[in-house]
């Protein structure tokens, strides 16, 4: 949360559970599963980013849940399309 939601809502005086029940259900109207951001526990990101001259730019930073080899696919093929999101494919080469 935000420290604007957090003063939005109390300056309007919602109560914690009042605040949690607002929120569910933005969540479930944007579409979002709250069960992937009401946990607390570590994750492992694998980030994606782009550096060069005058440049430092993070890509993305998909969840990489399990270290199974499909996992570590789905991961390897989200990488590529962000790259192909960010139109770089054809420009990464070795570094020298």
């Amino acid at each position: 949360m935000t420290p604007e939601l957090v003063s939005a809502l109390d300056r309007n005086q919602i109560s914690n559970r009042q605040a949690m029940h607002i929120i569910s259900v933005v969540f479930l109207s944007l579409g979002l599963d709250i069960n992937d951001y009401n946990q607390k526990k570590k994750v492992e990101r694998l980030l994606i980013a782009v550096t060069g001259v005058n440049t430092n730019q993070l890509l993305a930073a998909p969840l990489v849940y399990e270290a199974t080899g499909i996992n570590e696919a789905e991961v390897v093929f989200e990488v590529f399309e962000v790259l192909n999101e960010w139109n770089i494919v054809d420009s990464i080469g070795n570094p020298v």
